[in-house]
């Protein structure tokens, strides 16, 4: 797979998630205009998989199978021990609920052998399988809110022009830029990078192409302006763990030299081995270009490897030159602070600094989405992902029919700003410590890749359409849920419960949406009962099994590789089992 191809590959399923939205989604539940915004998730089907089909531009055999958009969460004294109100509405939340409906529909389909089916019929275990050939791609608007969200802000990358080596030498001297220069040529070059007047930042997502000139006679007031330009030089450890070749705003300008991500592959490949230590108390260090002031990100101090934490042991590279990082020549600009998320820290567990700047969050912590009024009881997004990427996205109910969990192989990001350290230590590095998942379970590392494509609703698009001539920017109250169902795939949700009902009517069965627990354990029962009882899996043979906790607690093998991810992520907030009684 060239990178050309996968680029294009990657555009074109952002496209189509777009198109998706424009097209096929009514006006009915989408912001305002002028006034609003929202975020999108979607889940993407390939039903041809191959690298020939990766490498094609064509959007054949690709189709959305479940999108959602939605940005609010319900308190905790809203929520129902029914299970009819959703409490979490975030699009990404909501995009993985309507696969579910998908999926279900789908083993109704290779149950009955009567329509075409993603899955094979069942097997002598009496499970189903995904058939070869057939992929998964998630997609979302905007980084998960939660610990993917937090990295530092970054000044647009350098562009260097070519000049004498003496004027380059003194340029460096009088603006105090910090080059870091690794032990392998990069893209080509003999490990010189140009640095001398004339010098232009490339355009950035947010801002328009501004030259940054600078000459060897300018006089120290003009050396400070551009050091106040220039705040930050973010080190980065340069290690090896990038699944695609695009260009991340974690290093402005640094190519990935590594070949893409092949999707879901052993995570030792990608990850530390077990015998690094992990860190305690580690930091981020970013050198602010005068000599006597340090800015520092606060890492999460337990159970995060080295390598995620962007800490270089300088010590331990001297001693040993074979572990230095395989990133040639690193420039990077950063400012003296970070992305912000309004994620809160879980109660009980570390909390963030919440000092000035840089300082304000730790990384790596599990959190909970912020709410109007009463705290939630549900956790960020980067969580969630971070825990579909060990137990699947189908769920515990849908477990009992499938033989393996299903799991995406590419996480497709649109324009916003981006960081791809950040988004593989939330989704992906956290799980490291991860050990003993029951067979099939394993922890799944998609690519990970930021299309640069920009969806319509987002409320950065929708601020730079519109300028200062809007009023007060809100987020959209409703969210939007479609999957690629036969039975009523659309419908419009509000506080958890469908859009135009009044709150007398609000405990009624026509009050819930489809995605509620309550609905979605309607529907996995319909799927039980349109199987012969000799046909059903073991594990729901038991005349036990009344409620909707108790099918997900027969899911055993599921709910055993939920325990040792939850022995890691063990300030994961559970929520009472009293709202999982409902039958």
């Amino acid at each position: 797979m060239n990178t050309n191809g996968w680029k294009d590959f990657v555009t074109n399923v952002s496209n189509l998630c777009i198109r998706h939205y424009n097209d096929a989604l009514p006006k009915k539940g989408k912001p305002q205009v002028n006034r609003e915004w929202t975020l999108l998730a979607a889940v993407v089907q390939n039903s041809a998989a191959s690298s020939e089909r990766i490498s094609m531009t064509a959007t054949d055999g690709l189709k959305v199978v479940a999108m959602a958009t939605g940005s609010k969460c319900i308190g905790q004294n809203k929520m129902s021990k029914e299970g009819n109100i959703i409490n979490d509405s975030h699009a990404e939340v909501l995009a993985r609920r309507a696969f579910i409906r998908y999926l279900n529909e789908q083993l109704h389909f290779a149950y009955s052998d009567q329509q075409e089916s993603i899955f094979t019929g069942p097997d002598q275990n009496f499970k189903c399988h995904l058939k070869d050939g057939v992929e998964f791609y998630f997609f979302t608007s905007h980084t998960p809110c939660g610990d993917a969200s937090i990295f530092p802000k970054e000044d647009p990358p350098l562009t260097v022009s070519s000049h004498d080596e003496s004027k380059n030498e003194t340029l460096r001297k009088e603006a105090n830029v910090t080059i870091e220069e690794k032990d392998t040529d990069f893209e080509g070059t003999d490990g010189d990078i140009d640095f001398s007047p004339g010098i232009k930042r490339d355009q950035d997502y947010r801002k328009e192409e501004t030259p940054l000139t600078v000459s060897s006679s300018q006089d120290e007031s003009k050396i400070k302006t551009l050091r106040n330009e220039a705040d930050v030089t973010f080190k980065e450890k340069g290690t090896d763990l990038w699944g695609t070749d695009c260009e991340s705003n974690f290093s402005p300008g640094i190519k990935r030299v590594k070949d893409h991500g092949k999707g879901s592959e052993d995570i030792s490949s990608v990850l530390p081995g077990p015998s690094e230590d992990f860190c305690s108390s580690k930091r981020i260090k970013m050198e602010v270009l005068t000599s006597t002031t340090h800015a520092e990100i606060k890492v999460c101090d337990r159970r995060v490897p080295k390598e995620w934490s962007g800490e270089t042991n300088n010590e331990e590279l001297a001693s040993n030159p074979a572990k230095s990082p395989k990133a040639q020549t690193e420039v990077a600009v950063t400012s003296n602070d970070i992305y912000r998320t309004g994620a809160k820290c879980v109660p009980g567990g570390p909390q963030d600094l919440l000092h000035h700047g840089a300082e304000y969050h730790r990384v790596g912590l599990l959190r909970l989405k912020p709410g109007r009024g009463d705290r939630t009881l549900s956790m960020s997004c980067s969580d969630k992902m971070a825990r579909w990427n060990v137990v699947g996205y189908q769920g515990a109910l849908l477990s009992h029919f499938l033989d393996k969990p299903v799991h995406m192989k590419t996480l497709i990001v649109g324009k916003c700003p981006y960081n791809q350290a950040a988004m593989e230590r939330a989704l992906i590095g956290r799980l490291q410590p991860v050990s003993d998942l029951p067979e099939p379970y394993r922890i799944n590392v998609p690519s990970i890749v930021s299309s640069q494509i920009a969806f319509p609703d987002a409320k950065d698009e929708v601020q730079a359409q519109f300028g200062g001539n809007q009023g007060k920017m809100a987020p959209a109250g409703s969210a939007i849920i479609w999957s690629r169902v036969r039975c009523k795939p659309l419908e419009v949700s509000v506080n958890g419960s469908r859009q135009g009902i009044t709150t007398k009517n609000l405990h009624k069965v026509e009050a819930r949406c489809r995605v509620c627990k309550a609905d979605m354990f309607r529907s996995f029962k319909d799927l039980m009962q349109a199987i012969p009882e000799h046909q059903l899996p073991l594990t729901l043979r038991s005349s036990k099994l009344q409620s909707y906790l108790d099918f997900k607690q027969a899911a055993t093998v599921y709910q055993e590789a939920l325990g040792r991810l939850l022995h890691i992520f063990d300030t994961w907030v559970k929520k009472p089992e009293e709202y999982s009684l409902f039958s």
